[in-house]
């Protein structure tokens, strides 16, 4: 059971939980599809999103070293950007339902800290597709850092390779750029 009170009395929730509410999230949008649009499914799943991911890690970790180098306005403007990049890619991507089901598997805490979470989506002709999390524990509770997509690709790890070359050749701004470049695909429905 999960405390109402006060986030300095509330019971933490595990990591299997926060990945639970995000599924639950995520069936609510693709049932919601077209007749929400685009925008209302963003709407919809932002607050889960927010809830869900340490956007101020996640960029620290995308970014390597250069993340000690940014002021602290610019690290802010790449959160925020992270931040509705991953909104606008769950608004898109999660845009109809067709009976898919999602599924915590287990939960595994590793030596480094870091807690994994394995889970797989259903699909209606009997498919599944594994979908791991890895989360870390803060000061809010546990978050996601990453995502590992068929038990072997890393989300961070190919945005990482990208973002770094997106730096070295167009600095902090340039990758702050790329990725409102994005969003602005998603919302235009031209990225996918």
């Amino acid at each position: 059971c999960i405390s109402t009170g006060s986030v300095g009395n509330a019971e933490e929730k595990s990591g299997a939980q926060v990945i639970e509410t995000l599924n639950g999230e995520l069936v609510k949008i693709m049932k919601a599809g077209d007749s929400a649009g685009f925008e209302g499914r963003r709407k919809s799943i932002a607050p889960t999103i927010n809830n869900t991911y340490n956007f101020p890690v996640i960029g620290a970790m995308a970014t390597g070293k250069n993340w000690d180098k940014f002021s602290k306005n610019e690290k802010i403007n790449l959160v925020n950007a992270l931040r509705e990049l991953a909104i606008a890619t769950y608004a898109s991507r999660f845009s109809n339902y067709s009976g898919e089901e999602f599924k915590v598997l287990s939960e595994e805490k590793k030596s480094n800290g870091t807690l994994r979470v394995k889970s797989e989506i259903l699909q209606s002709d009997g498919g599944a597709i594994p979908l791991d999390y890895v989360l870390i524990s803060g000061d809010s509770g546990w978050k996601v850092v990453d995502v590992i997509f068929m038990g072997r690709f890393s989300e961070l790890g190919m945005r990482k390779s990208e973002y770094l070359a997106t730096i070295s050749s167009r600095c902090i701004n340039g990758l702050i750029e790329e990725i409102e470049k994005k969003v602005k695909g998603y919302e235009s429905g031209t990225l996918h």
